[in-house]
C-alpha cells in the first residue's frame, strides 16, 4: 500500500479525534499505526505531533510526601525529536502539570527549549497561572516573534504584565488574537500592536472579563480593525452601545460577531444613535 493511503487513514482517524465519544480510541488506532512500519509512522506522526498539549492536572488539596518529580507527557519530549519536531504546528498551555512547582523556571526552560525546535509553529495557546510567578514565561513569550509561521495567538492575564505586553506588541503577521481577561498593560500596547497587523489580522477576540475596555480603547483602535471578519468582547462596564457601535461602523468586512452584554442593554440595543455597518450574516 502507498504512502497516500496511509494518509487517507490517518486523516479519517484524526477526524475521530474530534469526536469525544471515540477520540480515546482514535488516538489508540493512530499509536498502532505508527508502530506498524516506516512509512505507516510517517502517516500517522503527522496527525500525532500536529498539536501538542499541556495541561494542569487536577489539583489535591491532601499533601503527599511521597509524591515524585515525572517527566512530562511523552507526546511532548518525543516531539522535540529531530525527525518529529518539523511536523508541530499548534501547541496548547492550558495550565501548569503539577510536578512542576512555583517558580516553574524549570517548566519555563523547557518551554524555551521546546520552542526553538518547533520552527513551524502556527499556533500558540498559552493559559499562564495567574500568579506572580508567571513572569519567569517572558523569555519563552520573547522567543514567538522569531516564529515565522506563527498566525493564531491566544492568551491569558498571566501573560500580559508591562513587560510581557511589550514583548508581544512585537509579534507581526497574526490572523487571530485571542485575549482572556484583558489587563491594562496589554490594552495599552494595543492600538499600536493593531496598526501593525491590520494587513493580516482578521479575527480580534477580547474575552471573558473586559473592565479594563474603556470606551477610550475602542476609539483608539478604530482605525485599525476596518478588515476584521471577527470580533468579540467580553462584558466591560463602562460600554455602552453608542460606544460598540461606533468601532463596529469601521469593521465593514464584519461576519461574526460575538458579544457579553448586560440583557437590560440588549432592549435598548434599537434606540442608538449608530447602526452597525455589516455587510455579511452576523453571528451572535
Amino acid at each position: 500500500m502507498s504512502y497516500d493511503i496511509f494518509v487517507h487513514i490517518a486523516g479519517y482517524l484524526e477526524q475521530d479525534t474530534k469526536r469525544s465519544f471515540v477520540a480515546a480510541n482514535a488516538w489508540k488506532a493512530l499509536c498502532s499505526l505508527s508502530l506498524a512500519n516506516k512509512v505507516c509512522n510517517q502517516a500517522a506522526s503527522r496527525v500525532l505531533y500536529q498539536t501538542i498539549t499541556v495541561y494542569a492536572e487536577s489539583v489535591s488539596h491532601v499533601l503527599n510526601l511521597k509524591r515524585r518529580k515525572e517527566p512530562l507527557p511523552g507526546q511532548f519530549t518525543s516531539a522535540r525529536l529531530e525527525h518529529n519536531a518539523p511536523l508541530v504546528l499548534n501547541l496548547h498551555i492550558t495550565g501548569i502539570p503539577l510536578t512542576f512547582r512555583p517558580p516553574y523556571d524549570e517548566f519555563a526552560d523547557v518551554l524555551e527549549s521546546a520552542v526553538q525546535s518547533w520552527p513551524n509553529l502556527q499556533s500558540v495557546t498559552f493559559m499562564a497561572p495567574a500568579t506572580s510567578y508567571s513572569e519567569v514565561f517572558t523569555k519563552f513569550l520573547a522567543m514567538l516573534p522569531n516564529l515565522t509561521h506563527l498566525r493564531h495567538l491566544e492568551l491569558n492575564s498571566g501573560c500580559c504584565s508591562e513587560t510581557q505586553s511589550s514583548v508581544l506588541a512585537q509579534l507581526r503577521g497574526l490572523e487571530r488574537l485571542v485575549i482572556e481577561d484583558p489587563t491594562r498593560a496589554i490594552l495599552n500596547v494595543l492600538p499600536d500592536w493593531l496598526s501593525f497587523l491590520r494587513g493580516t489580522l482578521r479575527g480580534l477576540h477580547l474575552k471573558n472579563n473586559c473592565g479594563s475596555v474603556t470606551p477610550g480603547v475602542l476609539k483608539q483602535i478604530s482605525p485599525s480593525v476596518s478588515e476584521l471578519t471577527s470580533f468579540t468582547l467580553g462584558l466591560s462596564y463602562s460600554i455602552d452601545n453608542n460606544d460598540l457601535f461606533e468601532v463596529l461602523s469601521q469593521m465593514h468586512n464584519l461576519t461574526s460577531l460575538e458579544l457579553r452584554y448586560y440583557l437590560a442593554s440588549l432592549l435598548l440595543l434599537s434606540n442608538t444613535d449608530h447602526s452597525p455597518m455589516i455587510v455579511s450574516e452576523t453571528t451572535f
